[in-house]
């Protein structure tokens, strides 16, 4: 196995070990909520079967959006999809876009 392949597969174990405490953050602080809301205990609502624990909460959904796309790793060499997102998400309007899009294309 070459180095470069070595640091990859490190690299892609570092990422998935991350990305499942991610999730296990995520369920905890809804979870957390989700008691609070309800004047249960944590423990108490964990306990609750996943099926019937739907009454209580709703569901997330968890998008992760990675901003260092041109560092050289894994993530640019197209092993996983991306978007590339602008710098600025929060100033950012999609009309204007277009519209440099289309005087730039004149």
């Amino acid at each position: 196995m070459s180095e470069k392949a070595l640091l990859l597969g490190l690299e892609l174990h570092h990422f998935r070990y991350l990305e499942s405490k991610l999730r296990d953050w995520c369920e905890l602080a809804a979870l957390q909520e989700a008691a609070k809301k309800k004047e249960m205990r944590y423990r108490d609502i964990k306990k609750i079967e996943k099926g019937i624990r739907r009454h209580f909460h709703d569901d997330i959904t968890v998008i992760v959006i990675y901003l260092d796309h041109q560092k050289e790793s894994f993530h640019s060499k197209g092993t996983l999809g991306s978007i590339t997102a602008p710098v600025d998400v929060f100033s950012y309007n999609s009309d204007d876009a277009e519209e440099k899009q289309v005087i730039g294309a004149l």
